[in-house]
């Protein structure tokens, strides 16, 4: 469980560490969008790293199911969102396959299941032709290296 206290101090080692998920994220980025280039995909890629206020909020929402002693030498794999890609396609139904094996040549994917959802799109009956869902599809990835294991930069969410 985690106090008031604590979340401080995990907060003031995340922003000594924020650079290195900032990293993270823009090569994640960099890497979809010249691949997608070069596959020919029109896509749009946005990266981030998570803001430390983003980052309290979950701590003090989840502060019942960790303990300090889980994340003060190491945030991953605890939280798994500290670094993120989004890939939206303007063509989903012809490209989303590609773009999936893209990602899987790119980047070494986390054997953790994928996590998928669809988001209804309010109003979409009214658009012509109407709007189809939102669909995400996640996956917890890291940079391909030469070394193995790779380094423990940290993992991405695309």
């Amino acid at each position: 469980m985690l106090n008031d206290q604590q979340i401080g101090l995990l907060i003031a080692k995340y922003e000594r560490e924020l650079n290195r998920f900032v990293n993270l994220a823009d090569i994640v980025q960099l890497n979809l969008q010249e691949g997608l280039r070069r596959s020919g995909i029109r896509a749009v890629v946005s990266a981030r790293a998570k803001s430390s206020d983003s980052l309290r909020g979950k701590l003090e929402k989840n502060h019942t199911e960790w303990s300090y002693e889980q994340l003060e030498h190491e945030f991953t794999p605890t939280i798994l969102d500290l670094a993120g890609a989004r890939v939206m396609l303007y063509e989903y139904q012809k490209d989303v396959k590609q773009t999936i094996e893209l990602i899987r040549e790119l980047f070494l994917l986390s054997p953790e299941p994928r996590h998928n959802k669809t988001f209804p799109n309010p109003g979409a009956e009214t658009t012509d032709p109407p709007a189809l869902p939102s669909r995400t599809s996640h996956d917890f990835i890291a940079p391909r290296t030469n070394s193995r294991p790779p380094p423990k930069l940290a993992r991405c969410f695309v």
